[in-house]
């Protein structure tokens, strides 16, 4: 729904010859400007833990997407990170970030809780597949930097951001430094088929 990161995404689009191929509609999860039956695969990565109504989003993606269509929904679930050695007061952290995705109106533990979405909204074959990110895969560096920067901005964007918090950011950016660290952060990858 937002215009600039769409004009973004257009320019990109461009840039990597996709021409007519790929497009952006102005629209929401909630209602998504494409008529029933319209295509093939809807597609959803990393938004789910920022939704109030999961259900709708799935029941709007089902409504656009042809039957013998896929939906498929891709994102996290933290109560599933593990990170050797675990900085102090990192649970707390974790626990915040939980509270202030959910005051402002999301879930950072969704992914167990997709393919249930997909079989309430009456889809085939919903399952789910987790894929581990983990520091052998990605550096320590990259993945403290995706998955706790982010966290990080939640917090200050509710306004809870402590002096506690930013320590244990710093801990956790620290580990990079350190041969014995280690994260491993589940990605959960559910999808189904429109009857």
């Amino acid at each position: 729904p937002d215009d600039g990161l769409r004009d973004q995404a257009d320019h990109r689009r461009s840039d990597m010859g996709f021409g007519a191929r790929c497009s952006f509609v102005a629209g929401t999860g909630e209602a998504i400007p494409l008529a029933d039956d319209s295509i093939e695969c809807a597609y959803s990565r990393f938004l789910f833990q920022h939704l109030r109504r999961p259900e709708a989003v799935v029941a709007e993606m089902a409504r656009v997407t042809r039957p013998g269509g896929v939906i498929a929904l891709v994102d996290v679930d933290d109560a599933g990170v593990v990170i050797h050695p675990e900085p102090i007061g990192f649970r707390g952290f974790q626990e915040r970030v939980l509270d202030a995705q959910t005051h402002l109106g999301g879930d950072r533990n969704v992914g167990r809780k997709l393919a249930s979405y997909l079989r309430e909204a009456g889809l085939h074959k919903a399952r789910t597949d987790v894929v581990p990110l983990s520091s052998h895969i990605f550096s320590t560096a990259d993945l403290i930097e995706i998955a706790f920067d982010f966290k990080a901005q939640t917090l200050k964007r509710v306004g809870t951001w402590t002096d506690a918090d930013a320590r244990v950011l710093d801990s956790l950016q620290q580990l990079a430094a350190t041969e014995e660290a280690w994260v491993c952060i589940p990605v959960f990858l559910a999808h189904a088929s429109v009857p």
